[in-house]
Formats: structure tokens, C-alpha cells, sequence
């Protein structure tokens, strides 16, 4: 029998066949299961006016908190970007919301800069990612539709377009930056934002798991006496375990690819135009959880 299409998939189809403009947003976690920079192609091909990726929102979101951080020292606070893990304190843990740090995702903040630098244009995010369906739903002016990375692997076997030629010289069109880009591994937020940056030296826990997020909540009072900020994703590995992956290599293996690719195209850097400061400018990325 044929794999069912799914309604986000249906939407993506009908979005392609318009005229309307639109914007394909990668989450960085892509390199695990597509081949770079041939996906910049394929995504061209299926009528894509703009490819980025979502570092830059990565990067917005790391300003955000070393700001936040180092004004507030009086608590601990827990990342936000994750949905699955804002969903769980949302809805088990309400105790905590006031400690979830008070910023978008990534997703979204890229989503409003997208918006506005590019009025008018569609924007699709396509990650690794469930939940993040439903966090969207929460942003309807900022992002169009999700897709997974599985959703969009079967749109193009339907296509026939897995097999295109690569184009060696494609790049992103805009706002990309670098350290961020492995903003997807367990612990890499942190990596990309040093400790120092973040006034707490030391009292940092990274937490990896869905388990290992409850053992931590369900402790979180005896926890936050000892570390003031908790980096946390759900998924085994961080967001290169999602359930919308398709690669079922082992977590090193995916790591690696990560990795590999910050190697390239830190070399590559004269490539792309980098996200600046300004290009924020009257935009808030404050979200309140309360």
C-alpha cells in the first residue's frame, strides 16, 4: 500500500503549485539526511523562491539569553526551544513555568525575521521535529507549515526528484551564521554560547532525554539549588534523535556529520551573507509561558 500523504504534506503541494512566494527554512539537523549543498538544489527544483537555514534564529535566541542571563541571577531557568520539553512543563509541571526562559525558538525567531525582511512570502520549516507542528500553530503569522524530514524524503520519491543533479556552487540566500549550526546535538546551544557569555560558569546541566527531563523536573527544587541554567532536549542525542529523521545511523555517526559540515563551511565562510544584529531591529522574540 502507498504511504499516506499527510495534511501538512497536502498543504506543501498546493503552496508549490501557487504563485505565491515561499521560503524553505532547514533546521541545521538536515546534513544528517540530506546530501549539502544538493538539497539547496532539490528545494530550488520543487519551486522554493529562498532557501536558509534556521541558525541565525539560533543565534538571535543566544543573544536573548546571555542578556536575559546576566540581568537575572536570582533563579534557575530552563531552555525553550525545545517544544516537546515546554509541552511537558506546560502541561505536568506548571510549577516551572516561570523558570522556562521567557524567548522563541529559533524556529520562530528566524520566522519573524523571514517575515520581516520578506513581506508577503510563504515560510515553510522542515526539520526533525513532531512537536514543532504544534508550536507553529501557536505562530500562524510567522510560520506557514512544518514538515519533517521524512515528510519531505517521501514528497520527493513522489516527485522523482531525489536523484537530481547537484549544483556545487548553490548556497543559502541569507541570514546564516555559523557556530549555531550545531545547534541540533545534545549540549550544543551551550557549545555555541560559552559559559562565560552566560554569567553562570559551572552551573550548567546539560540534559538529554525525555527521562533524564523528568528525573530533572520532578526534582527541580533540589536541582536548581545547584545549577542555575538547564540546556535541555528531548530527544536521544538531542534533535538529531527525532522521530521526523530518517537516518537510523548511530548517534556519533550523526554527530559527526554535524560537525562535518561546520568544518566545511566555516571554509566556505565568504559565502554566505551573515546574520547581523540590525537585521532584528523592532522585532521582540519574548514569549510568555504563564
Amino acid at each position: 500500500m502507498p504511504t499516506p500523504i499527510s495534511p501538512d504534506i497536502q498543504k506543501l503541494d498546493h503552496l508549490l503549485s501557487s504563485t505565491e512566494k515561499k521560503i524553505a527554512m532547514l533546521a541545521p539537523s538536515f546534513v544528517v539526511d540530506f546530501e549539502y549543498p544538493k538539497i539547496i538544489t532539490i528545494l530550488r527544483h520543487l519551486g522554493f523562491d529562498k532557501i536558509v537555514e534556521t541558525t541565525f534564529g539560533a543565534k538571535i535566541v543566544n543573544e536573548c539569553y546571555k542578556e536575559f542571563l546576566s540581568k537575572n541571577q536570582s533563579k534557575s531557568y530552563i531552555s525553550s526551544p525545545c517544544p516537546t520539553l515546554v509541552a511537558l512543563v506546560e502541561n505536568k509541571y506548571p510549577q516551572y513555568k516561570e523558570n522556562l526562559m521567557p524567548f522563541v525558538s529559533p524556529m520562530v525567531a528566524m520566522g519573524k525575521v523571514l517575515k520581516t525582511h520578506f513581506p508577503g512570502y510563504k515560510v515553510v520549516f522542515i526539520g526533525p521535529c513532531l512537536t514543532k507542528k504544534l508550536e507553529a500553530k501557536k505562530f500562524p503569522q510567522v510560520i506557514d507549515i512544518v514538515i519533517t524530514f521524512s515528510e519531505l524524503q517521501q514528497y520527493l520519491n513522489n516527485k522523482n526528484l531525489r536523484n537530481i543533479e547537484s549544483n556545487l556552487e548553490e548556497k543559502f540566500d541569507s541570514l546564516s551564521t555559523e557556530a549555531t549550526k550545531i545547534y541540533p546535538l545534545d549540549g550544543g546551544m551551550t557549545e555555541s554560547m560559552p559559559a562565560d557569555d552566560l554569567g553562570c560558569k559551572d552551573k550548567i546541566k546539560i540534559v538529554n532525554g525525555l527521562q533524564n527531563e523528568l528525573k530533572i523536573l520532578s526534582n527541580f527544587g533540589t536541582e536548581s539549588q545547584k545549577f542555575r541554567f538547564f540546556d535541555c532536549l528531548s530527544c536521544p542525542g538531542g534533535c538529531i534523535g527525532g522521530p521526523g529523521m530518517i537516518s537510523k545511523e548511530p548517534t556519533q555517526t550523526k554527530i559527526q556529520k554535524v560537525r562535518n559540515y561546520l568544518y566545511q563551511t566555516t571554509k566556505e565562510k565568504d559565502k554566505w551573507e551573515e546574520g547581523k544584529s540590525e537585521d532584528t531591529t523592532g522585532i521582540s522574540f519574548e514569549s510568555n509561558f504563564n
